[in-house]
């Protein structure tokens, strides 16, 4: 027998137990998996091989292997060394005891995860080995259902609610004269509803404010949002993804086209939104800025983070994360490269989806007409 057979044998090679005790035990092993599955939720693991690379960084020695994931995933067996429950804490952060895991009701073990973890919605009623739990947020809409928790818990810890607050966002120039330079605007995010939220976007442009605001929508892994300018009939599409509580990092990408650009080129380039723990106490910071890491170390100072060599060493990575490469290059799609692509598929298209054949089309012109 393997070291792993023998941590996680069948109960069936121990003494027969009573009726109620097998009863019991297979009680014990179905929270153990809805537990488990619920975890790997939480930390966006899909498969068994992602949540025991979780364990394995948090201990190269654990017992979370592969087989015996497999069996207690499915509800077969129980760990039999504490050292899972401790290994277990760490990949949940460490604000979850080992005891707790290891002892608490599978409702009791969810409402605390989602204190910090963003949950999909209804996980928790789906997982549940007793089925939908009491007074969930989720229901409180349902005609018959029990009453919603109390307001000072519902929905607060939610996929939706968890970015509401104030953030600095960093992004790389659009305009091709300030090419290799940051961005810097202001974020606010507030909620609407169980999964919507409004998300508003300022930066000043010479002296004018430039603002972007949507309807954020969530689901366990992203949010996105379709971007209005206050100023013109055009949109910009933002995606995000979805880190958990205290979500004070969103990262993503923001693609459409610079305002002051002649060009008119479609963009995307990267988004950081940095939480702002002073209540807005970061004030006005010029529209562009130096990729300088003391920069934007003292930025992080005034949102309320901790002094050290952590924050600049975070500064740096923030820029290279920003930037990609070292002139802050974008994807974009230039017009001549449109214009070169429509003409040589102008010319493969049938005949009947022409006005001219393709002897008489001519090269496009600079403004992209055919002529």
């Amino acid at each position: 027998m393997t070291s792993s057979d023998q941590l996680d044998h069948e109960d069936s090679a121990q003494a027969r137990p009573s009726q109620d005790g097998a009863s019991a035990n297979a009680r014990t092993r179905q929270v153990l998996a809805a537990k488990l599955q619920l975890t790997s939720l939480a930390l966006n693991c899909t498969t068994h091989k992602e949540i025991c690379a979780r364990f394995s960084a948090a201990n190269a020695l654990t017992a979370f292997t592969p087989q015996n994931a497999y069996k207690w995933f499915a509800g077969k067996a129980l760990p039999r060394l504490s050292s899972v429950y401790s290994d277990w804490a760490v990949v949940l952060g460490g604000h979850l005891t080992p005891t707790f895991i290891a002892a608490s009701s599978f409702i009791e073990f969810a409402e605390a995860l989602s204190r910090s973890h963003a949950l999909p919605e209804g996980a928790i009623g789906r997982l549940s080995p007793d089925g939908p739990p009491p007074e969930m947020p989720e229901m409180a809409d349902e005609p018959g259902t029990r009453a919603p928790l109390p307001a000072e818990h519902k929905s607060q810890w939610k996929a939706d609610r968890v970015l509401a607050g104030r953030y600095l966002a960093i992004s790389p120039a659009w305009s091709p004269l300030e090419m290799g330079q940051l961005v810097v605007g202001h974020v606010e995010i507030g909620p609407l509803d169980r999964h919507r939220s409004k998300f508003t976007y300022r930066e000043d442009l010479f002296g004018r404010a430039f603002v972007l605001s949507g309807e954020m929508v969530t689901d366990a892994r992203y949010a996105q949002a379709i971007l209005h300018a206050d100023f013109a009939r055009r949109v910009w599409v933002l995606n995000l993804h979805l880190p958990p509580f205290p979500a004070s990092l969103l990262t993503g990408l923001l693609s459409g086209s610079a305002v002051l650009d002649f060009d008119g080129r479609l963009l995307t380039g990267r988004m950081m939104l940095i939480r702002d723990y002073n209540d807005n106490a970061i004030g006005t910071l010029p529209t562009y800025a130096a990729p300088d890491p003391e920069l934007i170390d003292a930025w992080l100072a005034r949102l309320g983070y901790r002094e050290g060599k952590e924050r600049l060493t975070f500064a740096k990575n923030a820029i290279d994360f920003t930037l990609g490469t070292c002139d802050g290059t974008l994807i974009d799609v230039p017009p001549e490269d449109q214009r070169a692509l429509g003409l040589a598929l102008d010319k493969l298209a049938p005949l009947e989806g022409r006005q001219r054949s393709a002897s008489d089309i001519k090269i496009y012109s600079a403004s992209a007409r055919v002529i």
